[in-house]
């Protein structure tokens, strides 16, 4: 399902006589669309921006930029490589022509803002390098920005899912950035999912609270890396994985499974050396193991190389005990 959502308010049908059909086509989080829905809704819209005016009609024609990028956001998610890339590109550009309009104190900003954020998110996953650090700094400044507007206190909901997407960003962020800065990365993720944790719970918001939970699991294994001398923070985080499984089943959620499953094997294999623990480390090897027959591309290659090094480690510390 699509990340991208169109602006709240309804374009004025009045633009040009396309509009009305066009406005009807808005990319939804709960339902699929098919390549053709998408390519019409795109001719559509780039057909109103076409008739559109700025001057006469500001809302509208700053609506008729988001619906675009919306739909733009969701075709390129289908396109390999750079034609993928490109668009994402060009949707960028058309939520920054409705940031132009549309003031901070309007609902529809946030909507853009979030849309914006998405958009940076699916960028630098395609991109590598200084490019893709870049892209991940711009996600993770606009939904520091959305947290401002969207409050605890104001939107209690959303700024639950927005401290769960800025997490999702700065977990990929933090391993590119040096020592202090990437310590300070993990420390917010990990305030802002306990604050999250007060609204989402595993009864009424499973998915959500599942991950939180593996997001929190990450961020407590990442600051226990550096200084964590009695294990305190990677017992921690095994905690969260552990949680996090008890949604994340095998059975419902194969791939979140999978993630998770290595998330909790790399923490305890980094506990089972810190204790000298080679019965951990096997339990670590066996989990590692179950999950990679799941995993996908570079997921499974990383763990893959996770993987051996556990073994060395297991044959060092077996020879010791």
């Amino acid at each position: 399902m699509s990340r991208f959502k169109p602006a709240l308010v309804a374009l004025v049908l009045s633009l040009t006589g396309v509009c009305a059909e066009a406005a009807t086509l808005q990319p939804r989080e709960d339902v699929a669309t098919t390549p053709a829905q998408e390519d019409a809704a795109i001719v559509n819209f780039r057909q109103v921006l076409a008739n559109a005016n700025r001057q006469e009609d500001p809302q509208g024609w700053a609506g008729a930029h988001v619906h675009l990028g919306a739909w733009l956001g969701v075709k390129a998610e289908r396109l390999p490589g750079d034609a993928g890339l490109d668009m994402i590109g060009e949707a960028i550009d058309h939520f920054g022509q409705a940031l132009a309009v549309y003031d901070r104190r309007a609902d529809n900003w946030v909507v853009v803002q979030k849309n914006l954020s998405n958009a940076r998110l699916a960028q630098a996953r395609r991109l590598t390098g200084a490019g893709r650090v870049q892209a991940l700094r711009k996600a993770a400044a606009i939904d520091r920005d959305i947290i401002t507007v969207q409050t605890f206190e104001t939107a209690t909901g959303d700024w639950a899912e927005d401290q769960l997407h800025l997490a999702k960003v700065l977990l990929l962020l933090a391993p590119e950035m040096a020592e202090a800065e990437r310590n300070a990365a993990y420390t917010e993720v990990v305030t802002g999912a306990r604050g999250a944790a007060k609204i989402f719970s595993r009864d009424s918001t499973p998915e959500e609270w599942s991950t939180l939970q593996d997001a929190l699991g990450t961020a407590l294994r990442g600051l226990g890396g550096t200084a964590d001398p009695r294990g305190d923070l990677m017992q921690q985080s095994v905690e969260a994985y552990t949680q996090a499984l008890k949604v994340r089943t095998r059975k419902a959620m194969p791939a979140e499974w999978a993630q998770t499953s290595v998330g909790l094997a790399t923490t305890e294999a980094a506990l089972a050396e810190a204790r000298r623990d080679p019965a951990l480390m096997r339990t670590a090897l066996k989990r590692m193991d179950d999950a990679l027959p799941v995993l996908k591309g570079g997921e499974a290659e990383t763990a893959k190389a996770a993987r051996a090094k556990m073994q060395v480690s297991l044959a060092g510390l077996a020879a010791k005990s």
